[in-house]
């Protein structure tokens, strides 16, 4: 009986002690309490997809619409996804998750094309924060915009 006794103390002192652990870990890791943690860059339902963000140029040229492509990998090796054409900036475009693209877009400024190009790669991350899932989606973002 007295084993049974010491065995219960011990179990409800590490549920306890385990308990603050959590929110000092938390509190440590985000300077701040549960409440007040910010939010807005959470998914609270995991993402099937995330949006490829692409900054343009239109400025002062007469055309108002950009052609571009998208492939799934590197360009000179990817697979051509989608031939698009944007007309604002950014532009999203709407991919899966835990891969790298790259995006090209053709401009036509006088008589001459200039191609721009870039890559990156598109990821999701999730974070136990308070005892809720966190899903953020990083990278994605793509800087085609030219000088006019």
């Amino acid at each position: 009986m007295p084993h049974a006794r010491v065995l219960t103390l011990a179990l409800l002192a590490s549920l306890a002690l385990g308990t603050a652990c959590d929110r000092s870990i938390n509190q440590r890791v985000y300077g701040e309490e549960c409440d007040s943690f910010d939010w807005s860059d959470c998914e609270a339902d995991f993402p099937s997809d995330g949006g490829l963000a692409i900054e343009l140029s239109f400025g002062n040229r007469q055309e108002n619409s950009v052609p571009l492509e998208v492939y799934r990998g590197r360009y000179d090796q990817g697979e051509l996804l989608l031939r698009d054409t944007a007309t604002e900036s950014p532009w999203y475009v709407y991919v899966p998750l835990d891969e790298y693209y790259s995006v090209v877009a053709e401009y036509r400024v006088g008589q001459d094309t200039i191609y721009a190009l870039d890559g990156d790669r598109i990821e999701l991350y999730t974070t136990d924060v308070c005892g809720e899932k966190c899903w953020e989606i990083i990278g994605g973002h793509y800087k085609l915009a030219i000088r006019d």
